[in-house]
């Protein structure tokens, strides 16, 4: 793997993980919803503690959806609210979006929200992401574009603690404009073929 774990900005934190687990699909993902159908096999890449990947299995059962995350912290917590929520048809495991481990052409989606302006080399992981893909399959991209944000009325002790925090990603490098760049990636990437790109930003 290319970063170390400590060079993820929330690796570890238990505050980022309960705020991470109330995501949901609808509210982080509503994009891909439309195309999931039941029997598809997903992979949600930065899961994190799954509650996004949770709902994708709903979606897709019986299919088998897997979620991973480079912070082995992340796993147990996932797993735990799978138990908690009664959904098998998931499973979780450490990996690096970066280098996947699995065969080409295992997967009828790719989801990731979140994960790729955290990344050294998203081109890299969008390659990854389309060799999993199955012929026809979608890559379903959704990342931040954090100095587009706007926020009203502004608070200077706002406005600081968002100013250090691109400063920590641009130094573990990072790129908190992702979500500007990333529809770039699936047609700059002349060696994948097939895999329809989707993007999507806040």
């Amino acid at each position: 793997m290319d970063k170390k774990p400590g060079d993820y900005i929330m690796f570890g934190s238990e505050a980022a993980v309960r705020a991470l687990a109330t995501r949901s699909l609808q509210r982080e993902g509503a994009f891909v919803v439309p195309l999931l159908k039941p029997g598809m096999r997903v992979l949600d890449c930065g899961c994190g503690p799954g509650s996004i990947t949770l709902d994708i299995a709903r979606r897709v059962s019986p299919g088998e959806v897997v979620g991973i995350d480079f912070d082995a912290n992340q796993i147990p917590f996932a797993q735990q609210l799978a138990v908690e929520r009664g959904v098998g048809n998931v499973r979780y495991q450490v990996a690096d979006a970066q280098a996947l481990p699995f065969q080409d052409e295992t997967f009828d989606l790719v989801f990731s929200h979140a994960l790729v302006e955290h990344l050294p080399d998203p081109l890299r992981a969008a390659r990854e992401m389309k060799r999993v893909l199955r012929p026809g399959g979608i890559v379903a991209l959704r990342a931040p574009d954090h100095p587009a944000d706007i926020r009203a009325p502004r608070i200077p002790t706002l406005d600081k603690a968002d100013a250090l925090y691109l400063e920590l990603l641009r130094r573990n490098g990072a790129n908190p404009e992702a979500g500007r760049i990333q529809p770039r990636w699936g047609g700059s990437d002349r060696r994948s073929t097939g895999g329809l790109g989707l993007a999507s930003s806040w």
